[in-house]
């Protein structure tokens, strides 16, 4: 069977596959092969369609990398259409992820079943977007505007369960194997109205006026939970012929607009920056035991994140103990000179603070974690980089819950070249911390140790960030210094690409999602509006910095 959708026949049924690895994503080849599936499905003499893919997910999305190109017919609710209005009714049997033009396919058909551990979302919003396919106006008028609205303003997920329990579900189903699916279909009777023709139960005005107020704070700048917000709202108030079209629209501005750029940069670098510079085994490394025997803050940290995690963290070895995957070390101590352990691999694990001195080489493996609160794990790993050690972080940085990193050995590490160029640019200017956490709060930056101390920004007025807002003087220096700092490590090959220094930035020094991280934003401003900012540094502390070649050939 050639293409992205296949089509079968049996049992007085069609059925439909979307095949398209390794997410099944809809990209302008599965809208096309899956217009014309329906076409043939319509001219079938069957009962009814079953939708369903191959791999481990339903269609997880659209195709990201398609976002920057203008849409290539045919358009995804024109597709979604035809599934309502074709002559066969449509069953979508789900089972992964069921995530934004997924759910809007599935939202399309005339029935919906699913197996325990589904997912189901709508993360346009967080690509700076909204749905593009119905997902605002069909979504509240099945499981209601509460949930709807709280799956479009934050993306995150909701279980298979809580969305059967709003309406969303016609079954959830032990299986999605054939016999199973064929009894489900010879159960059903009347063909339901489309979802497009239901209306959305009404709530009272202060509602959504405490919902608004409430999204709004935690946007925090970005555009996309308001906007998502704004087309729910409609959709209480307008019929979904009235209501889609406003919706298409605004996911076809927001597309080009420079939020949702920005987002979609950091969703493809946080990918580029997780890419291990080595091949790893095949088998994941299990993760279940640690050796921790460090006494300091970090090795506390770690070691009640790892609790959590259900990893058994031993803290001295023991003749009962289990034998550890991993030996972790946080501090000076050294390496535990246990026979029996001998072949169990080493990690150092460091804060920005003390990473300069003990950032190692060669065949080290280093990582390098932020202060509390911090999303990103550093990990330093050369090409020489033993494959275990590497799976072995990677692994460390899933349970920790934190995104990896990866960057090359060298003087220093990244994290805390960063860290040290904020301070020493505080120090050299005579910036007040206050000023700079407020600075930063109004950026939209978030709360950190490293550059809004929470016992600085706490006692700041609360007030959200302006996005259309020009930086300041105080503000202009410390974008410059984080831009300089970062651009100089892309330079000087301690990371393989301005991805990972944006993914650090946003990730562990609160730089805000929704502006892309340093490089992109200068890139965004004009490299040389921040290089005449940098100028003003360098004025304010003659012979402390380098620039680097990005920001000096543009004041050349």
């Amino acid at each position: 069977m050639k293409g992205p959708v296949h089509i079968a026949q049996s049992e007085g049924l069609a059925w439909v596959t979307i095949d398209n690895p390794p997410v099944n994503a809809i990209s302008a080849a599965v809208r096309q092969a899956l217009a014309e599936a329906v076409d043939a499905v319509g001219r079938m003499p069957v009962a009814a369609a079953v939708l369903r893919c191959a791999g481990r997910t339903f269609v997880a999305g659209g195709d990201i990398t398609e976002f920057d190109a203008p849409p290539v017919p045919p358009d995804l609710p024109d597709v979604i259409r035809a599934i309502e209005d074709c002559p066969v009714p449509w069953i979508a049997a789900m089972h992964g992820s069921v995530f934004g033009g997924g759910l809007e396919i599935a939202l399309g058909c005339a029935w919906r079943v699913a197996v325990p551990g589904t997912c189901f979302a709508l993360p346009e919003v967080t690509l700076g977007i909204v749905p593009g396919a119905g997902g605002t106006q069909r979504l509240p008028r099945l499981v209601g505007a509460a949930l709807a609205l709280r799956m479009a303003s934050s993306g995150a997920p909701v279980t298979g369960e809580t969305f059967h329990e709003a309406g969303g579900l016609t079954a959830l189903l032990p299986d999605l194997e054939d016999p199973t699916l064929l009894n489900f279909a010879r159960g059903l009777n009347t063909r339901p109205a489309p979802v497009r023709s239901g209306t959305v139960a009404p709530m009272p005005p202060s509602w959504w006026a405490d919902q608004r107020e409430t999204i709004a704070k935690e946007a925090g700048g970005a555009v996309g939970p308001l906007e998502n917000f704004q087309l729910i709202a409609k959709a209480a108030d307008l019929p979904f012929e009235e209501g889609q079209p406003l919706e298409r629209a605004r996911h076809l501005a927001l597309r080009v607009a420079p939020q949702s750029r920005a987002l979609r940069h950091l969703f493809l670098a946080e990918r580029a920056a997780a890419r291990p510079p080595v091949p790893l085994p095949l088998a994941r490394p299990a993760l279940a035991s640690v050796l921790l025997p460090g006494t300091d803050r970090l090795a506390d940290r770690i070691r009640g994140a790892l609790a959590r995690a259900g990893v058994d963290v031993i803290e001295a070895p023991r003749p009962e103990a289990p034998r550890p995957n991993l030996i972790l070390l946080t501090g000076s101590e050294d390496v535990v000179a246990e026979a029996d352990l001998a072949d169990v691999p080493v990690l150092r694990a460091l804060e920005p603070g003390t990473a300069p001195a003990l950032a190692g080489g060669g065949s080290d493996v280093v990582l390098c974690l932020g202060p509390s609160g911090a999303e990103a794990m550093e990990i330093a790993a050369g090409p020489d980089a033993p494959p275990a050690s590497v799976a072995l972080s990677l692994a460390l940085a899933r349970r920790l819950r934190l995104t990896p990193v990866f960057s090359v050995p060298g003087p220093g590490l990244v994290m805390a070249r960063i860290a040290q160029a904020v301070a020493r640019h505080r120090a050299a200017c005579g910036t007040t911390a206050a000023d700079i956490a407020e600075a930063w709060r109004r950026f939209g930056g978030q709360d950190n140790a490293l550059i809004a101390p929470p016992e600085v920004s706490g006692g700041l007025e609360p007030g959200l960030p302006d996005p259309a807002a020009q930086p300041g003087p105080v503000l202009q220096g410390l974008l410059a210094v984080l831009t300089n700092e970062c651009a100089c490590c892309v330079e000087e090959r301690q990371v393989r690409g301005a991805a990972a220094v944006d993914v650090i930035a946003v990730r562990a020094f609160g730089f805000p999602r929704w502006r892309g991280g340093p490089i992109h934003y200068a890139e965004t401003v004009g490299n040389d509006i921040v290089a005449e900012w940098m100028q003003a540094v360098t004025r304010c502390a003659p012979g402390e910095w380098r620039l680097s070649t990005m920001l000096d050939s543009v004041t050349a």
